[in-house]
Formats: C-alpha cells, structure tokens, sequence
C-alpha cells in the first residue's frame, strides 16, 4: 500500500513540474491537477471569507480571488520558462544555420509523413563510406519506409527510417567522416599515381615500331600511344600499401567538427525530450584507415571524440563498429567475385560476448579470432586447384593477398577500436561486435557482409542511459523548479495572511 501511495505521489509530482514528460498521459493529468488546485483555492476563499475583506467592484474578483492569483503566478512562471528556453534555443544566433535547416527539415517530412520521432530508437551513424551513403544503407539491407530526409543530397546530414528504428547519419558533421574524406583522396591520388607510372614503363618498353607520331594539327608534338588499355579487375580499386603520413584533420578542423555534432544532438535531444536522444551508435570507419599506423591512429582520435561528444549529450549507449570499403583491400575483388550470394549475405566480423563488452582484452581476442581463423576459412574454402594450375592461380593468388593483408590489418583494427572507444575515465563504450563490410556498387556485385548488423546492435542487451553527469543536470533542474513552486506557495499564503488577518 504504501509503495502504492509513493508511485501515485511520485506521478502527481511529475505531472506537476513536468506536464509533457509523459505525452498525453502527464498532460492530462496536470490540467486536471490545475482544475482541482483552483476549485480548491476557491473553497479556501469563500473559507476565509476574503470576499469580504478584498476591496474590488466586482463580486466575482473577490469571490475568485485566490484561484486569479494562482492563475496570474501561473502564467508568469510559464511565460518566464518559455522566455528562457526561447533565448537558450540552440537554433538561436546559431552558428551552422545549415545544419538548423536541414534537421527543421528532417522534422517537416517527419510530420508531414506521420512518423514519430520518438516512437522508435535512433541509431547514430557515425562516420561514412566512400560511396554513397545509400549504398551504405545497400549494404546493411535497410529498407526505409521513410526517407532519406532532407531529399536534396550533399547535407550535413541524412536521416531514414525503417519498421525498426531512426537511423541519423552525420556525414559532414562528424570527424570520422572527414578523416574518411581524406583517405579517399589519398587513395584517388594514389591510384592515379600508380596508373601513370604503369603506363610510363609500359611506354618504355614498347618497340619503336608501335609508336604513333603524333597528329600533324596536334600542337603539343607528342606521340601517341598505341596500347592496349590497363585492365583492372571489376571490384578491386585497392589502395596503395603505402599512404602519405600527413595528417588527416587539424586541430581547427576536429573542433569545428565536435561543436557542429554537439549543435546537432542539442536538436535531436531537444525533439526527442523526454526521451534518450539517442539509442545507438554506429561507429563507421573506411579500412583504408587500417593501412597504416599513422592513419590508424588518426582515426581513432577522431572515433574518441565523435563519442565524446555524444557522451557530452548525457547518453551512454551500445556501439556496432563497422569497417566499411573492404572492397578496396588487395584481393577483396576476386573474393567477392568468387563468393555466392548466400555467403555474401552472412556477417564477416566477431560478436563480443555479452559479458564482456568493454573488456579490452575481449576485443582483442574478437579481432584475433576475425583475422586468424575467420579470414583464413573463409579464403581456403575458395582456393582451387586444378591439374595444370594456370587458371586458377590468379585467384589462388588474389585470395592469398586478402588473406595476408587482412592479417596484417588486424593489429591496426584492434588499436583503432581499443583507442577509439576508450572514455579516457577507465572504462570503455559497450562494443556488441566489430564487422568488416564491402560497401561497393550493388549492381556490380561489391556489396557483402552487411545483413543484420544494425539487427545485432538494436537485439543487443545494452540499453542506452543517461551519463551520471546528466542526471545530475536533470536533478539540478528538478529542484530548481521544485524551490520556485515551493517560494510561490510561499508567497500565496503571505498574501492570504496578510488579507485574512
């Protein structure tokens, strides 16, 4: 009984202090608490006989004194909160007006569509792929019933849905987005370099005969050269083993990154209230960042802070890290070639054990076990071996390379996660698993081992909470305005007194 009268006490205090906390249900239940604090002012007026004591011309002001008193304090305290949440907007003097336009019209389309966005989990994505964020979504075998939003592409941000959750990607709000923008330029200049130095000493070794002289109306005077194109295979753009150490971002670009992703999820935490502003997260990385350790360290500086910031937003929660392009590692194109489409649809990656999702060691050994056994199984399945050896060699040699290059990765994957998750406060972000996925063209058959994983991360035991430092901020507010009701009744009775006596 008692624990009874506590949760219905606890209930009219929420519904007192905090009307929409609960959607219709508070609200409701404090306009109710309003009627019944009103007619009992009245009694309480008639009781003290103040409208004999109050001097106004109409009868009905001194029969309804104290209930007008309460309404005139009412509406103050009101019009006052909405003052100061007017002039503590984030959208206020804002500093990323597009990230303001693109999240108000994420909100439209939302309302227009009849999707709320509170009704489901939101899974942050953060980070890209080199190709197009639908591509991504391609490949994790999203099917969006809503989306993406905005509709005009290239934004600071894109959001869909499906029948499971809300999913935010922030591709030019987060830094692990812009350190991928920067290995892909490397790899693109890379490639090129490669594909001129190719044709240079194919050039060189061409018989004079073979040559072209060039073309009498050609200005430039240079011969032509007639050779067969460089052929490459269909899915394999493989960077090169070596990327420039320059650094992937400033410290100027990583802060500009940090307040346009903290502006970002003031937006979501404010449309979302009273719920988690976000539930998920997805850490996305290009393995181009496993090349090297330079680039492996860079990333997960930038992977540490893009969580940090969430954590700043008062939410911990579970965290998918996927380590998307693997059709850009050295051999990766043969083997999605030779792979059916039944294995490209499994998973290519490690779960953490449910026990263990912030061990470091744990992870460790997940990556191990992905890079020594997982790796290996899966290539050996696929050698072939025939009596002349000739045709199958190629694929013998480009499985072997994805192999060898894979687990020579692995290090660089366990300290890009062991790093990028680290709190800095001695503990770790909830890991449910670490994936490798191709996220290359679906018609060209370089797309694999994406299906069920953001399934994995929403099915995971891990619940997303508030951080203590927010609960400690929502506390501070709870009792901020538990003092200004208490000083208003305060103030109401001193009035009473003060007319009764």
């Amino acid at each position: 009984m008692i624990a009874l009268l506590k949760k219905i006490a606890l209930g009219v205090i929420k519904s007192a202090f905090t009307p929409l906390a609960g959607g219709k249900v508070t609200g409701v239940a404090h306009a109710l608490l309003v009627v019944v604090t009103l007619v009992g002012l009245w009694q309480l007026n008639l009781w003290l006989g103040l409208d004999q004591v109050v001097h106004a011309p109409s009868r009905l002001v001194r029969e309804w004194w104290l209930p007008l008193l309460f309404l005139l304090s009412y509406g103050l305290v009101w019009i006052s909160l909405w003052t100061w949440r007017a002039f503590s907007e984030p959208t206020a003097g804002s500093p990323f007006p597009d990230i303001d336009d693109a999240w108000r019209a994420v909100v439209s389309a939302m309302e227009r569509w009849g999707a709320d966005r509170r009704d489901k989990p939101l899974v942050l994505v953060l980070g890209q792929p080199s190709m197009r964020e639908q591509d991504l979504l391609s490949a994790l075998r999203v099917a969006p019933t809503f989306g993406p939003a905005p509709s005009a592409s290239g934004g600071p941000l894109c959001v869909v849905a499906d029948d499971r959750a809300i999913y935010l990607m922030c591709s030019e709000t987060s830094l692990l987005s812009l350190g991928t923008e920067k290995l892909i330029q490397r790899r693109t200049t890379q490639s090129s370099r490669k594909l001129t130095a190719a044709a240079s000493a194919f050039e060189a070794t061409m018989p004079a005969a073979l040559r072209v002289e060039a073309n009498g109306d050609d200005s430039t005077g240079t011969a032509t050269l007639v050779a067969p194109a460089i052929t490459q295979t269909p899915f394999d753009d493989s960077i090169a083993d070596d990327l420039p150490s320059t650094p992937l971002f400033t410290d100027e670009q990583a802060s500009r990154c940090a307040g346009r992703l903290s502006h970002l999820l003031q937006l979501v935490a404010r449309d979302r209230e009273p719920g988690l502003p976000v539930d998920s997260a997805a850490v996305v990385f290009p393995c181009d960042a496993l090349a090297d350790t330079d680039a492996t360290a860079q990333m997960a500086d930038a992977m540490r802070q893009d969580l940090a910031v969430v954590e700043e937003a008062g939410v911990r929660c579970g965290v998918i890290a996927i380590g998307a392009d693997l059709q850009h590692v050295p051999g990766a194109g043969q083997l999605l070639h030779l792979l059916s489409a039944d294995r490209k649809a499994r998973v290519y990656g490690a779960k953490l054990p449910h026990d263990a999702l912030t061990s470091e060691s744990a992870l460790r050994d997940a990556v191990d076990w992905l890079t020594g056994v997982v790796t290996p199984t899966l290539c050996q399945r696929l050698f072939q071996f025939d009596e002349d050896g000739f045709e199958s060699l190629p694929d013998n040699a480009a499985l072997h390379a994805f192999q060898s290059e894979v687990g020579r990765r692995g290090e660089h994957l366990a300290n890009l996660l062991t790093q990028g998750l680290d709190t800095g406060s001695g503990d770790a972000w909830p890991c449910v698993g670490t994936y490798l996925v191709a996220t290359g063209d679906p018609v060209g058959g370089s797309q694999a081992f994406g299906a069920g994983l953001l399934d994995s991360l929403l099915d995971s035991p891990v619940r997303a909470a508030w951080t203590k430092e927010a609960l400690q901020r929502d506390a501070l507010v709870t009792r901020s305005v538990a003092i200004g009701y208490a000083a208003f009744g305060i103030a109401t009775l001193t009035v009473i007194g003060l007319l009764a006596f």
